[in-house]
């Protein structure tokens, strides 16, 4: 995630430099925490803060035909919710102003 960072660092800079209007916006994961065995990844939440203006979260796709594809609440069964995931970005230091809900507009079978 250190090249990520870089991105959206160089990526504001040249923005600003040129002094052109435009929203730097990126659709991540549903937590700065994305799963990788015994390591997961996480991402430079003080990056997406600083050089980001909207962050879309994936907020749907939590499960396939086991559970609440695009599930709000968390219960104890499932720990992968909407809720959890907008408080995790927020704990990690990006404010909810900058967070946009993405939401799915389909259906699993």
């Amino acid at each position: 995630m250190d090249n990520l960072a870089t991105l959206f660092e160089e990526w504001r800079n040249q923005v600003n430099d040129r002094q052109v209007d435009l929203l730097l916006t990126a659709t991540v994961y549903f937590t700065p925490d994305l799963p990788r065995g015994t390591r997961p990844i996480t991402y430079h939440a003080d990056s997406v803060n600083q050089n980001l203006d909207f962050v879309n979260l994936i907020l749907y796709d939590y499960f396939s035909t086991t559970g609440a594809h695009a599930q709000f609440n968390t219960n104890q069964a499932h720990t992968r919710s909407s809720d959890r995931g907008i408080a995790s970005w927020i704990s990690a230091g990006v404010p909810a102003n900058k967070l946009v809900m993405g939401i799915v507009k389909s259906k699993k079978f």
